[in-house]
């Protein structure tokens, strides 16, 4: 068994934007802050959302430092600013003082484009497909694991596109239009991954990001429900809120959500490891959403007829 800790984060495309010559802003407190806590994390596989080229000359060098030297960035290619995602591996081997342990590599990163095949979504979705694989007395082993990683960043719960304007417009978006169109999102990215096994044995998937939902949206409950995934954010650790989103408004008042979701489905492959899940409220300060991390649990059955191979990125996704 191999335990892989998996952090997902929206960083806030806001904190870096550029001025009338094109240059990015100078890094804010926020980014910093955002580097923190990844840090901290100390995750094997990192997916964040709402990244640009801002976050990635900010972030690429200081984590590939840190052992991240794997890594896929996919910059806006739909015309709206929060349309980026990251996926980030931790490639150094995690290593006990015996030399056993693991490590990740990345085999392919996928730009999904489901703003072109799913009506009323506006952001496109990243696969990223890796191999764990087992450390025995300081050596590498034959013993693999191809895990899919399905990045999402789902459509906003408010009027977009031809939906119209005004109160009653975002009204109909958040309590109708948006679950619809998230769980048609998620069966696209289901569908990639399905495609992505051919004739060979299924990988697992972990489905993760801003759904822009609660547990009972159409995304979460159509996986939950429908096929049998497990969610971090009810596998937490003991005590603490489930809030991972606020909006402040006027008055002191603030929206909240619990719209970010690591999902497993447990099988003789995957599960997640029990009370595993963390809301990191401490960093409500460097964006809107705050990460969430937990540890997914593999079951190596048998070496796979695949080895590592070069980074491949099927659309603008860079290495």
């Amino acid at each position: 068994m191999t335990n892989v800790r998996v952090l997902t984060y929206n960083v806030n495309f806001g904190s870096f934007l550029t001025d009338q010559f094109g240059r990015w802003n100078t890094p804010p407190p926020q980014a910093r802050r955002v580097l923190q806590a990844i840090t901290d994390s100390d995750a094997d596989v990192v997916c964040l959302q709402e990244t640009n080229e801002g976050w990635e000359q900010f972030l690429r060098p200081p984590l590939a430092a840190l052992g991240y030297t794997e890594q896929a960035w996919l910059h806006p290619s739909t015309g709206y600013y929060a349309a980026g995602s990251a996926t980030l591996i931790r490639a150094t081997p995690r290593l006990d003082s015996a030399g056993n342990g693991h490590s990740c590599h990345l085999l392919h990163s996928d730009e999904v484009p489901t703003s072109e095949s799913v009506t009323g979504c506006f952001f496109n979705s990243q696969v990223a497909s890796l191999q764990v694989t087992k450390w025995a007395d300081g050596n590498s082993t034959t013993t693999n694991q191809t895990v899919r990683f399905a990045n999402a960043h789902l459509r906003p719960p408010l009027a977009m596109g031809n939906d119209g304007e005004g109160i009653l417009a975002n009204a109909n978006a958040y309590l109708f239009t948006s679950s619809n169109v998230h769980k048609r999102e998620v069966q696209a990215l289901i569908a990639h991954c399905e495609q992505l096994d051919g004739d060979g044995e299924s990988a697992p998937v972990v489905v993760l990001g801003d759904f822009n939902e609660g547990s009972w949206g159409g995304a979460v409950s159509w996986l939950m429900k429908t096929c049998g995934y497990k969610d971090a954010l009810q596998n937490l650790q003991a005590g603490g809120s489930t809030t991972t989103w606020r909006w402040p408004l006027k008055w002191g008042l603030q929206l909240t959500g619990s719209y970010d979701h690591i999902l497993v489905k447990p099988s003789q492959a995957i599960q997640l490891v029990p009370q595993s899940g963390k809301i990191w409220q401490d960093f409500t300060d460097a964006s809107d959403h705050v990460p969430v991390h937990c540890e997914v649990q593999l079951f190596h059955k048998q070496p796979p007829n695949r080895q590592p191979t070069s980074i491949r990125f099927s659309k603008p996704c860079t290495s």
